[in-house]
């Protein structure tokens, strides 16, 4: 895991539906069969697109891997320290 998620307290292992690999997008962490990395999720989500808005516009991703990193991020940030 790189130093600014063990800073975030968000450290660990990520879920099988997220690939990182050198070789593949330098590193950038993607969707397990894709090139679309994970980020494009979340700037979606944040920008106000639904879920499904972002499946249209990515059909290699399944709803049930975006809904298995959605509980990952959900779960790791229940576990991850409170601020001091």
């Amino acid at each position: 895991m790189d130093e600014s998620s063990e800073k975030s307290g968000l450290s660990g292992r990520l879920p099988d539906e997220i690939l990182v690999d050198p070789d593949r997008m330098h590193g950038t962490p993607v969707f397990l069969g894709t090139r679309v990395p994970v980020s494009h999720l979340f700037d979606y989500l944040a920008g106000g697109d639904s879920i499904q808005t972002f499946l249209d516009d990515f059909p290699g991703v399944s709803r049930a891997q975006v809904e298995a990193v959605l509980r990952s991020v959900g779960h790791r940030l229940q576990d991850a320290p409170a601020a001091a």
